[in-house]
């Protein structure tokens, strides 16, 4: 397992995702080494593709990627075109309710991950049904978690730090 002072904590948020409360605003001001980037689903896809790899290039450590809505979308994106090079810097990803209100269409397939990554979901997220979290996870060979009732996992759902989310984490950096 990696020390925290060998890994940076990449958090990709969602522009159109309150920020204030935010539980991922917890977690960086918790992480030695944070970077991060806001996503816009109304911009073209291709600047947060750019806007990761620039980051993810310059930062000299081991990266773990937290995704929150359109971010989980712009990762998973970044994924398609990236080389294995530069996927070997990431030691793992959660990505928190993707914002996805349908299934992504078929040729938005395959995507091949070389880092282990975590889907989280819930029952109640208004942008993202369960199903659809589940079908993505699926379709990628990722994992699944069901967090439960707490909507869209975001500053709304009261949800503090979001310590389950902190259990998944540590989770994934054991594995």
């Amino acid at each position: 397992m990696l020390d925290l002072e060998e890994m940076t904590l990449l958090a990709i948020m969602d522009e159109d995702e309150p920020t204030k409360g935010h539980w991922l605003r917890f977690w960086q001001r918790n992480y030695p080494l944070s970077q991060e980037i806001i996503c816009s689903a109304h911009k073209p896809i291709s600047e947060a593709i750019a806007s990761i790899s620039q980051t993810i290039t310059k930062i000299e450590t081991k990266v773990f990627i937290v995704t929150h809505g359109f971010g989980g979308i712009a990762l998973l994106e970044w994924a398609k075109q990236a080389s294995l090079l530069d996927q070997k810097q990431i030691c793992s990803s959660l990505v928190a309710a993707p914002t996805l209100k349908m299934p992504l269409p078929e040729h938005f397939y395959p995507i091949t991950i070389n880092f282990p990554m975590l889907i989280v979901g819930s029952n109640n997220d208004t942008l993202c049904s369960l199903s659809c979290a589940q079908d993505l996870a699926n379709k990628i060979n990722t994992r699944f978690y069901n967090a439960g009732n707490i909507g869209h996992i975001n500053a709304q759902s009261n949800i503090g730090s979001w310590e389950q989310g902190m259990r998944l984490m540590q989770a994934l950096l054991l594995t």
